[in-house]
């Protein structure tokens, strides 16, 4: 038994032992990486000059300790110096930083357990038969390391550092190898103003022209110029004109706005020919249908798997990897589970079958039934059918979703409405599973300015007792984010959400800016145009790669493109200073 215990503990100090030595040259090898980083941002070329005096080197050694140095049970010393003399050795004068690793004491012998029964013998096994050879297995990728300085993305002094596996054998890390990356920058992430589109004053921006969408790390707009409004595409690199044909009729997104499908962002514009489908990936532009009747007011575009749904005013176009043509009336069109729901003129068309309704908002498919607003008995009331009925489901509702819409969050229909004896707009929640309902009546006039749905919350402007300010609802209750102690409203004018996290663009009091609101309390993150200027007044919020993008108004640009970066509250960058 006592050489059973003697075993044990020799293979406990062996472990011991082994776990000291990995951690010894982790820390070594980070100490290296921090070393190489520093010296590589150090002797960066900032002004062209004189060559200098070669520096020093920095060099380390390690060496054991026996049961000195306050290691009682030994271990190993790590000294660190610069090497004055040039010699390539560390010598002890030359010696500025030692740091000790003790090895821990070995613990006290566990009791001794109890003997255990003698097994029976077992018989012997027939030998197997040699089983065959294996096929020789490929030889696996390179592992490749890359370090760059200076600009890189928001920050104009980086150093970064990927890794990855070199799966294609080029030779060459490409994004889709890399499998880690980390981003130093030692100044402040660039934000600021991306455009002064008409030089000066000159608005680059109105309401008929601030459409956009994002697409990968590119930002595809419509501005305004003085030739009209145009077709624009922003990157880290800069803008694109495109420039398109048809001058002040073009007007990208008019009708339809911008959705992405299959790599390209599609739109419709009118190049003086007649209002057409385009689209485009940021670099070209290509015109993508030549419909007789085009693309007006009431036209939709919706978005499939494997397929785009294109409603005009004579018909349904379908666009997958042929173009195919319905004629007849397909207005107000909405997809739910997958069936297109759609006035025609013989009524609603819902999975097949013809009802005596009008459709009035978007549908979704909700405990086995299609759910939408429809006028089937003289007023618009909430409805649902499974294909072969229709069902009102209210009776008491006032021009419902007038303001905030209609939305599905956590299972609840969201949406504004107003009642015979409440005549302002508030905040209703519609529970299909136990069909009842939450009016709050105390929340008057949600989403008339900014309306956002993210996976958990949908957030809007509402009314409170200190005015207009940014509300939130999971269709269980609502929450009111009180952005100032005085009865003066933020006018909340857009949101956006980033790795769950809300952004607002709202008056603090001060003027617009750009905030985060977080367990009901906000944060100040930047004011993009200091003063009482307007921020997301026109457009929207986008989230990009490395910034958000909004429309700011300030005093000698007018309305143009500004952009925050956001990598270092997202944890995509290390800031150093």
């Amino acid at each position: 038994m006592t050489d059973a215990n003697t075993e044990k503990n020799d293979r406990l100090r062996a472990q011991k032992r082994k776990r000291i030595w990995i951690a010894f040259i982790v820390t070594t090898l980070l100490l290296s990486t921090i070393l190489s980083s520093m010296a590589l941002w150090m002797n960066l070329d900032r002004v062209d000059g004189e060559n200098g005096i070669d520096g020093d080197s920095t060099l380390s050694r390690t060496g054991p300790l026996y049961g000195t140095h306050a290691c009682e049970e030994g271990g190993f010393s790590i000294q660190l110096g610069i090497d004055d003399d040039g010699n390539g050795e560390l010598s002890g004068d030359e010696v500025d930083l030692v740091k000790n690793v003790c090895h821990g004491r070995e613990g006290q012998s566990g009791p001794m357990g109890n003997r255990g029964y003698a097994g029976y013998n077992g018989t012997d096994g027939v030998n197997g038969t040699n089983g065959t050879n294996g096929t020789n297995g490929t030889l696996g990728a390179n592992a490749l390391t890359n370090a760059q300085t200076g600009p890189y993305g928001p920050c104009p002094n980086a150093a970064v550092i990927t890794s990855g596996t070199d799966s294609s054998g080029d030779g060459e890390l490409a994004v889709s190898e890399t499998s880690y990356e980390l981003k130093m920058c030692f100044s402040n992430l660039t934000s600021g103003r991306l455009t002064d589109l008409n030089s000066g004053l000159v608005d680059g921006f109105s309401s008929t022209c601030s459409k956009g969408i994002t697409l990968g790390e590119l930002l595809i707009f419509s501005a305004a110029t003085v030739a009209g409004c145009n077709l624009f595409t922003y990157s880290e690199d800069g803008i694109i004109a495109h420039n398109l044909p048809g001058g002040s009729t073009i007007s990208p997104g008019l009708f339809i706005d911008f959705t992405v499908h299959n790599g390209r962002v599609w739109f419709d514009a009118d190049d003086g020919t007649g209002r057409q489908l385009w689209s485009s990936d940021g670099d070209s532009v290509q015109k993508e249908s030549t419909l007789t009747s085009e693309i007006g007011a009431g036209s939709v575009l919706i978005s499939t798997e494997s397929e785009l749904i294109l409603s005009s005013q004579d018909g349904l176009t379908i666009f997958e990897e042929s173009t195919s043509f319905i004629s007849g009336t397909f207005a107000s069109l909405t997809i739910s589970n997958g069936s297109l729901i759609y006035n025609g003129v013989s009524g609603m068309l819902i999975d097949g079958n013809w009802f005596d309704a009008t459709l009035h908002s978007k549908a979704y498919w909700v405990e086995g039934y299609h759910w939408f607003f429809a006028n089937s008995n003289g007023s618009v009331q909430l409805h649902r059918s499974d294909g072969a009925s229709l069902e009102e489901m209210t009776n008491d509702l006032v021009s419902p979703v007038d303001e905030l819409g209609f939305h599905l969050v956590n299972g609840y229909l969201i949406f504004d409405t107003q009642r015979v004896d409440v005549t302002h707009h508030f905040a209703s929640s519609y529970n299909p599973a136990s069909d009842t309902r939450i009016d709050w009546v105390d929340s008057p006039d949600p989403g008339r300015f900014a309306v956002y749905h993210t996976d958990a919350q949908l957030w809007f402007d509402c009314n409170s007792a200190s005015g207009n300010e940014p509300c939130s609802s999971d269709g269980t209750d609502i929450q009111i984010t009180e952005i100032t102690e005085s009865v003066t409203s933020s006018n909340p004018q857009s949101f956006v959400e980033l790795d769950g996290r809300v952004f607002a663009l709202l008056d603090d009091g001060t003027g617009y800016v750009l905030a985060i609101i977080q367990d009901n309390t906000h944060s100040v993150l930047w004011d993009p145009t200091p003063g009482s200027y307007d921020a997301g007044h026109i457009g929207e919020m986008w989230i990009g790669a490395d910034q958000i993008w909004f429309i700011s108004d300030s005093q000698d640009y007018g309305q143009e493109l500004y952009g925050w970066a956001h990598g270092e509250i997202s944890n995509e960058w290390i800031i150093i200073q």
